[in-house]
């Protein structure tokens, strides 16, 4: 593992390494993120520049311009040009050709919607950026196993603004950016997240309801381990 967080972490992460070469890699990255290159459909965001409105250096939320005028992606709204939900879910599959999930930089739905505030971040794409892996989603790799102690450690050296793809306690892929943290709390920005349980959330959360809805939500370290407890890989500005 690289990086100054990592010299500070004093853990042992569950490792099943395998050895795969780097067209395979690429392969199970683009599986794992939802490539949306067939999603000819899909409302995309390449056209708009994404800017980030702050609040005592943490992420209040991503907007654009689109013609005379801002639209806020604020929780409750939908990375569908922050208009309405998207036709895809529980109805059609999002690389339809009929499905309107947010797209940029080539991918959907939460990804799509953490590159897009990763490009207001730090003006670069996640496509172009370093990633730090612990893994690539499968269960026969490695990958980090997150505590609320070594979750604390890792963020205390993280850019606001950094994506991470985790996985929730029911196993699903998801991707969020680190929107701001505190000494007890750590505030994730994310879209077409699959709910969470009101009990792991601590005051100023939003509830969402899928169908690339826009969320903020607030958890205590040990509360987001407990809702996130892997860690597959990170993209942090570099």
């Amino acid at each position: 593992m690289k990086g100054n967080y990592q010299m500070k972490l004093k853990f042992i992460h569950k490792a099943k390494r395998i050895f795969i070469t780097i067209s395979s890699l690429s392969i199970i990255a683009a599986i794992s993120i939802a490539v949306a290159s067939s999603a000819s459909a899909a409302t995309h965001f390449t056209s708009y520049t994404p800017k980030i409105k702050y609040n005592n250096g943490n992420i209040d939320y991503c907007y654009y311009v689109d013609g005379s005028k801002n639209v806020n992606l604020t929780a409750g709204k939908y990375f569908v040009n922050g208009k309405s939900s998207c036709s895809a879910h529980s109805v059609i599959s999002p690389e339809a050709s009929t499905a309107t999930c947010g797209c940029f930089d080539g991918c959907y739905q939460c990804y799509g919607f953490a590159a897009f505030v990763y490009k207001g971040v730090f003006t670069k794409n996640l496509s172009e950026s370093k990633c730090n892996d612990f893994g690539w989603g499968s269960d026969n790799n490695d990958y980090l196993f997150l505590t609320a102690r070594n979750l604390k450690i890792m963020i205390s050296d993280l850019p606001v603004g950094t994506h991470l793809r985790v996985r929730t306690s029911n196993n699903n892929n998801h991707s969020i950016v680190l929107a701001g943290k505190t000494d007890t709390t750590i505030t994730v920005y994310d879209a077409n997240g699959c709910g969470s349980n009101s009990s792991l959330l601590e005051a100023g959360s939003s509830n969402y309801s899928g169908h690339c809805q826009i969320n903020k939500q607030v958890f205590t370290y040990k509360n987001f381990a407990k809702r996130y407890p892997r860690l597959d890989y990170m993209h942090k500005g570099a």
